[in-house]
C-alpha cells in the first residue's frame, strides 16, 4: 500500500512538472519583443535580442532589418548598413532595408554607392519626402554627376523647368557669366 501511495505521489509529481514545462518564445515573438523594445528606446535591449536571433537558421524574418534599425539608432553605421544589406538578401522587396541602407553609406561617406539604394527608393514612392530628394541630390553632387543632382534638387523644390536644364545651357563656370 505504501508502495502504491508513493506512485501515485510520484504520478502526481511528474505530471505536475509536465504542466510547467518552461515556455519557450517563438523566434516571431522574440522579433516583435525586440521591436517593442526599439519603440520604447530601449535600444540596448532590442540588439540584445536581436544578436541571438541573428545566428538562427533558417533566418528569422525581420530579424536583420530590426537589427539594422537598432545599429543605426546607436550610430553603429558599418554595422547598420551590414544588417540591412542582409535583410534585403532575405527580402529584396523590402523597402525600408533598402533606403536606410542608402543612408547608411550616405552618413558612412560612401554616397556613390548610396545612389542606387536610394534611386530605387524614389522609384518605389515617386513622391518620398523631400529629405530622400535631398539625400540623392547631395549624393549626386560628391559623385560629381550635377545634371542628376539639379535634378533631384529641382524634383524636391517642385521645380519642372529647373529638371531639363543641363550644364551646357547654364555655362561651366566664371568666364560664361560675360564678366
Amino acid at each position: 500500500m505504501h508502495m502504491r501511495a508513493s506512485l501515485s505521489l510520484l504520478f502526481l509529481f511528474a505530471s505536475s512538472l509536465a504542466g510547467q514545462a518552461p515556455q519557450v518564445s517563438a523566434p516571431a515573438d522574440d522579433v516583435a519583443k525586440a521591436h517593442h523594445a526599439l519603440e520604447g528606446d530601449q535600444v540596448d535591449e532590442a540588439i540584445a535580442i536581436l544578436q541571438k536571433l541573428a545566428v538562427v537558421e533558417p533566418p528569422v524574418k525581420g530579424v536583420q532589418h530590426e537589427l539594422g534599425l537598432a545599429y543605426y539608432r546607436t550610430g553603429k553605421l558599418v554595422e547598420a548598413k551590414d544588417a540591412f544589406a542582409k535583410a534585403i538578401g532575405h527580402d529584396s522587396s523590402d523597402q525600408e532595408s533598402v533606403q536606410m541602407e542608402g543612408l547608411a553609406l550616405y552618413r558612412l561617406g560612401q554616397q556613390a554607392a548610396a545612389i542606387p539604394y536610394l534611386e530605387k527608393v524614389l522609384q518605389w514612392m515617386p513622391n518620398a519626402n523631400t529629405d530622400a530628394q535631398h539625400v540623392l541630390g547631395l549624393c549626386y553632387l560628391n559623385a560629381q554627376r550635377y545634371d542628376d543632382a539639379r535634378a533631384a534638387f529641382a524634383a524636391q523644390y517642385d521645380v519642372p523647368h529647373a529638371r531639363r536644364v543641363s550644364s551646357q545651357q547654364i555655362g561651366h563656370g566664371p568666364s560664361d557669366c560675360g564678366t
